[in-house]
This record gives C-alpha cells, sequence and structure tokens, in this order.
C-alpha cells in the first residue's frame, strides 16, 4: 500500500510541473502584454498558492483512486490481523489442462499458496473445498493450511459452496467459472478460467431394443464444449473387445444424440469411449453401463374379465403375463407391473 501510495504522488507531481513547449505567435505590439505581465507579478502570490492547492488536490484525487484499485483491507492500514476465508472449487472441471500442460487446478493451488505466503504472520485463514471433503479451521498455522491443501483434488462431485461462517470476513473463491455455486453477496471470486477444447458423453445408457426378444441398443449423447467442429471417434466395447466404431462430427458448442445396435451376444459391462485430438479432460470422454437382463416382464392384469386387455397385452412376446381376479388381489404378487382394470 505504502509503495502504490508513493508512486501515484511521485507521478502526480511530476506530471503536474511537466512545462510544456508553449507555441511562438507574433504580435503587432507589446503594449498590453506589458500590462498582463505586471498584474501576474502583483498576483504571483496568490497564483503560488493556488498551484499549490491545485497540487495537493490532484495528489489526494490520485491516491483515492490508487487505494480503491488497490482495495487495501483495514488489516493491511491499522495493523490488526487479517481472516479470510478461501474456497477452491474442486468440480471434475478444474482438472482440464491448459496451454502450459498444467491444469486448472494447478493454477488455483498455485493462486491460494501466493495469497496465504504473501500475507502477515498473523493473519489467518480457513480453507473449504467445494466436494464437502476438506475444511480448516480460521488459523495461522501455515503448516495445518499447507497440509489442508495437498488433501484436496478436483473430482466428479455436485459442487457444493461450503456451510462456513463468512460474516464480516473476507471471502476468496478459486473457480473456473463453470459450476454453479451459491456465493455470499461479498464474495470474490478469482479465476483460473483458460478456454479449451473438450468432447465429452454428456449420457450413455443401454436398454432392451423394444419390440425384440433379444438385442440391445446404446444411446450416446456427444458434447464438444469447443469453439470449433471436432472429427471424433467413437468405441463401444464389452469384456475389452471392441463391438462398434463410428467416427462422427460434432459442430463447436454442440452435441449429437446417437443410437447404436450393439451386435453379437454382448454381457456385462458396456463401455462407451469418444478420443479426438487436443481433448484437455480426459475424464468424462469415456462412460459405462451394465447390460440388463433380458428376461420378460412380469405383469399382473388385476380384472374381473376383459379380453381386450388381456389379447392386448398378450400380443407381446416379452411380457409375462398372469390375471388375477380383484377378490384375492393381495399387492404381494411377485410381478413387475400391475395394470388394474376398473378397481
Amino acid at each position: 500500500v505504502a509503495l502504490l501510495c508513493g508512486l501515484t504522488a511521485a507521478t502526480v507531481i511530476v506530471l503536474f510541473f511537466l512545462k510544456l513547449r508553449h507555441p511562438r505567435v507574433a504580435v503587432a505590439s507589446l503594449l498590453l502584454w506589458e500590462r498582463v505581465l505586471q498584474d501576474r507579478q502583483y498576483r504571483s502570490l496568490l497564483e503560488r498558492l493556488r498551484r499549490l492547492l491545485s497540487l495537493l488536490l490532484a495528489i489526494t484525487i490520485a491516491l483515492l483512486i490508487a487505494l480503491a484499485l488497490g482495495r487495501p483491507e483495514a488489516g493491511a492500514i491499522t495493523g490488526a490481523p487479517r481472516e479470510a476465508v478461501i474456497v477452491l472449487d474442486t468440480s471434475i472441471t478444474m482438472a482440464a489442462r491448459t496451454a502450459d500442460n498444467q491444469s486448472r487446478w494447478d493454477h488455483a493451488r498455485d493462486a491460494v499458496t501466493r495469497l496465504i505466503e504473501s500475507a502477515g504472520g498473523n493473519d489467518r485463514f480457513l480453507l473449504a473445498d467445494t466436494s464437502g471433503r476438506v475444511a480448516t479451521a480460521m488459523t495461522a498455522d501455515r503448516a495445518q493450511l499447507d497440509a489442508a491443501l495437498e488433501r484436496m483434488t478436483p473430482l466428479a462431485i455436485r459442487p457444493v459452496f461450503p456451510q462456513v461462517n463468512v460474516a464480516d470476513r473476507e471471502v476468496i473463491v478459486v473457480s473456473d467459472g463453470i459450476a454453479t455455486l451459491d456465493l455470499p453477496r461479498t464474495a470474490r471470486v478469482l479465476s483460473v478460467f483458460e478456454p479449451a477444447d473438450n468432447v465429452a458423453i454428456a449420457d450413455f445408457a443401454v436398454v432392451a431394443r423394444a419390440g425384440e426378444r433379444e438385442g440391445y441398443d446404446g444411446r450416446l449423447v456427444i458434447a464438444n464444449h469447443s469453439l470449433e467442429s471436432k472429427y471424433i471417434r467413437l468405441t463401444i466395447e464389452d469384456s475389452g473387445e471392441v463391438g462398434f466404431i463410428e467416427n462422427v462430427t460434432v459442430n463447436g458448442r454442440d452435441t449429437i444424440m446417437r443410437t447404436v445396435a450393439l451386435s453379437g451376444n454382448p454381457v456385462g459391462v458396456i463401455r462407451a469411449r469418444v478420443t479426438t485430438d487436443e481433448d484437455v479432460l480426459a475424464v468424462d470422454d469415456e462412460a459405462i453401463d451394465y447390460l440388463p437382463p433380458l428376461r420378460d416382464t412380469r405383469v399382473a392384469l388385476v380384472t374381473a374379465g376383459n379380453e381386450f386387455l388381456e389379447t392386448l397385452l398378450g400380443l407381446d412376446e416379452r411380457v409375462d403375463l398372469r390375471v388375477i381376479s380383484p377378490n384375492v388381489y393381495n399387492g404381494d404378487e411377485a410381478v413387475d407391473l400391475y395394470v388394474f382394470d376398473e378397481f
């Protein structure tokens, strides 16, 4: 703060006394100008006082602007210990690589380390993450703060602003701004965002093929978060064997939906993967689902007699139909679905 004020005052003084070269103008007579010079000499004391007051006013205004831009804390001025809550965003997008081959998370940790190291010895901090795994007490113990920072890491967990006491405290949130956090009104966000290319599997599910006793479909949503179009290679496999390969192009900031017929007799875990050039976040390139069992759907039709419904449900080969009279229905039948007919 002292250095900022000194530089500001020096700059204003230099600019104030900077002499400008006035243009020369030819005049017909010096008579009038001599009287002007005499009046100026007569008022030289007032002129000097006016210039001094102008200089002091200019320095005061410049210092106020510099202090406002520098945002000095009360502790830095009065010497009182500073208390600050620092929240680190640990959402999975913080693991994205940056242009210097580090990650947003690396930059976030470095920023927090600099904040703590530049603070006074009596300043206290509370460190917490948005995954709810790490939160310290308000402390000046640098070793405890460093240990808490080491335990934090980006996770595929919905980020939430931690439940900590922020009343009358400085709040600093270090984030890439992707996750939506319910921040306190006084929070100051320190951004580590950097634009990056990323493709992802936004959704993946394996479903039994409708209307057939055998066969499965894989349903995917592929998202391209990059600004430009991406040429993407999609593979789907089970038990490590590739069962489907396709190349697709997705426009920038766009998503596509694909339904893929899974060939053969897939079993167990079904894994979908997308690959492309310059993808900064690998964790969202893969998704898995478990193959649902191929069996008939057990349906109980509770009716006093309805040939139309019985015939309609019986047309589906994958329906194992049971017809139950209302007077014997007790609700504990081993079925997947009940159909009640006027009951």
